[in-house]
């Protein structure tokens, strides 16, 4: 298997679980518009690929900072995810948007959700663990390979994204405006659920 090829399947693995930012990507494809939750999915995709970075070139200065501050990261990750969640809720009420969206909101959503992406500690260490058991290791005889690998982690989450994002662009368009209400409030709901538990985890293992 060529080594950008190993690379994709585990940026696709790593991205296919639906956590919180990736119900808040879903919710602006269909709140939003397609273009909204794509750049909110390629936000995701390159947090995947700084990580698989961290964890391909065995970085331990900042492999141990993200240990070490993991409390205070899943804190501020998750009051801000929290706050989005109720905001979400609170403007549950589905608006149309036009075909294409400004370049003001996509940059918007890729650097919000890179950010919040970022501040999930837990995305390293399954990056560890995967390319521990795959025994992939950086070695600098071969930097091209390393590369091909970490391109790989990135496309292999982006296509997810472009994948996932056109699926529920396409199902927006069958949805009635209450139907949409509904989506939106539950999703608020979880979202800021998510957040909570990431907050309360910290504090009790703290």
């Amino acid at each position: 298997m060529s080594i950008f090829i190993k690379g994709f399947m585990i940026g696709l693995v790593v991205a296919a679980p639906l956590g919180p930012i990736g119900i808040i990507s879903l919710q602006r494809t269909l709140s939003k518009g397609y273009l909204s939750g794509l750049f909110s999915g390629l936000g995701i995709s390159t947090a995947d690929a700084i990580y698989g970075a961290v964890a391909t070139f065995g970085v331990t200065a900042i492999s141990s900072f993200l240990i070490s501050q993991e409390l205070w990261l899943k804190i501020i990750g998750g009051i801000v995810i929290c706050g989005l969640g109720i905001r979400i809720y609170s403007q549950a009420g589905y608006q149309k948007m036009s075909a294409s969206a400004n370049n003001k909101t996509c940059l918007g959503a890729y650097f919000s959700a890179l950010i919040l992406t970022l501040f999930n500690p837990a995305i390293i260490f399954s990056f560890v663990a995967i390319f521990a058991s795959l025994v992939i290791v950086y070695t600098k005889t071969n930097p091209i390979a390393t590369l091909l690998l970490i391109g790989g982690v990135f496309w292999g989450s982006a296509i997810w994204w472009v994948f996932l994002s056109g699926m529920a662009s396409r199902l927006k368009t069958q949805f009635t405006e209450s139907f949409m209400k509904k989506i939106n409030y539950i999703s608020g709901v979880l979202i800021a659920g998510f957040g909570l538990v990431m907050v309360g985890s910290a504090v009790i293992i703290k």
